[in-house]
């Protein structure tokens, strides 16, 4: 922990109260300024997340209905036709082209990835950049300052644990559906079944947490912090 520089010789005098209290008031407004930074990349980021997963709805429609496809095509015994005797690549070629339809679609996808993978990125050094700077300010500011609440304005230990929260449901929300993509394939059934069944789950509880994270924040953020 850092510790303050040695008390001078007049330290009980009007003037060294006055200089502690400016050094704890600056060393917050510090800590504040940061979490107001924080929490409005939050906010940015949770418009563009909640775009991102609503555009992947309709790829993900067609993933599921191509699947389904792939599947039928792959378990049909249409070599045993008569009619096909003209045409014997036609499996195959529908399967191709079902292949490719799917790597379109896969590829709208992950470009919606990215940008979650943006937003997972800029809040987890968002959550970084306000603990260090509550770590590097904490030794001046009084216990009960980091407690201290308002009616417009939350505590530095409330925002710093929610910041970690959705950091945390964040981090978790991306990695569940970048591994459900690594996972996925039109002749793996379990990973075809996990994408359909898993993809949205833990979705709206993320959306719900940091809206109302948001809302306790929501005057704070008005407010001008130099």
């Amino acid at each position: 922990m850092v510790k303050p520089s040695a008390v001078p010789d007049n330290a009980s005098g009007p003037n060294f109260c006055q200089l502690v209290m400016d050094i704890s008031t600056n060393e917050e407004t510090k800590v504040r300024s940061q979490l107001h930074k924080s929490f409005k990349a939050v906010k940015n980021c949770l418009s563009t997340w909640k775009e991102a997963l609503a555009a992947c709805q309709q790829p993900l429609y067609q993933v599921e209905n191509l699947c389904e496809q792939h599947q039928c095509c792959s378990d049909a015994n249409i070599e045993q036709s008569g009619i096909i005797k003209p045409f014997p690549d036609i499996k195959m070629r529908l399967l191709h082209k079902i292949d490719v339809e799917l790597e379109e679609q896969l590829s709208r996808i992950n470009v919606e990835m990215k940008k979650l993978d943006n937003c997972c990125e800029r809040i987890g050094k968002h959550c970084h950049y306000s603990m260090k700077s509550y770590q590097e300010n904490s030794p001046y500011i009084p216990l009960d300052k980091v407690l201290e609440q308002t009616p417009t304005c939350p505590a530095i230990s409330d925002m710093l644990e929610w910041l970690q929260q959705i950091e945390r449901l964040v981090f978790q929300q991306y990695h569940c559906k970048k591994y459900l993509l690594e996972m996925f394939s039109p002749k793996n059934k379990d990973g075809t079944e996990n994408l359909k069944n898993t993809w949205s789950l833990g979705d709206q509880e993320l959306i719900n947490t940091v809206e109302e994270y948001l809302s306790y924040t929501s005057f704070f953020l008005e407010e001008k912090i130099t």
